[in-house]
């Protein structure tokens, strides 16, 4: 029984994913933020892709910070958007190369950013709203401590 729930919620995860998105449109993204435990200011920079795998986005990041940190990644997103389109939730995955300049040492260059994101439409083409995320090297390496980042961000539709 407990084997039969388990493909169900699978089914039901992988049907969900399948569904059609609303129609998010491709996408510049420019946030400014800070790392939550180390002084550092950290621009970032994000292209979402409108095409789609199922109902996820690629997504293409590039971040620098005033220490000297750096972050470029590929990966792909999610967003729930209103049926109004007023609101939305994203939420997103990058596997990428992180650069430590003068910044916390991650364990590795190879990293993974785990982000999720609250916003708003100011009008059909642009979005505000701020970011949340986390990178790690996912236990590549056996120093992994982590690295969270908050940012407030713009974006713009581009067609």
């Amino acid at each position: 029984m407990a084997r039969l729930a388990a493909c169900l919620h699978v089914a039901l995860l992988c049907a969900a994913m399948a569904a059609p998105a609303h129609g998010e449109q491709a996408q510049v993204a420019v946030g400014l933020g800070a790392h939550t435990t180390r002084a550092n200011t950290e621009v970032n920079l994000r292209f979402i892709d409108a095409r789609r795998v199922w109902a996820l986005q690629p997504v293409y990041g590039l971040s620098f910070g005033t220490r000297g940190t750096g972050f470029a990644g590929a990966g792909l997103a999610y967003t729930w958007r209103k049926t109004d389109g007023s609101m939305f939730v994203r939420g997103s995955i990058l596997a990428g190369v992180y650069h430590k300049g003068r910044g916390p040492d991650l364990g590795g260059r190879v990293t993974f950013r785990s982000g999720v994101e609250l916003g708003f439409a100011l009008d059909r083409d642009t979005d505000i709203g701020i970011g949340f995320d986390h990178r790690s090297n996912a236990g590549l390496h056996s120093n992994n401590p982590g690295l969270n980042s908050a940012h407030l961000f713009i974006s713009r539709a581009v067609y």
